[in-house]
């Protein structure tokens, strides 16, 4: 239960990281 939980957390913060980087480079690019 632990290991899936940890694994999802991961994945969550995973797309934010990928989300903050696409939203950074859209805003770099339209600057």
């Amino acid at each position: 239960m632990s290991i899936s939980k940890s694994a999802s957390a991961d994945g969550s913060t995973l797309t934010i990281q990928i989300k903050g980087k696409f939203y950074f480079n859209l805003v770099k690019s339209v600057r």
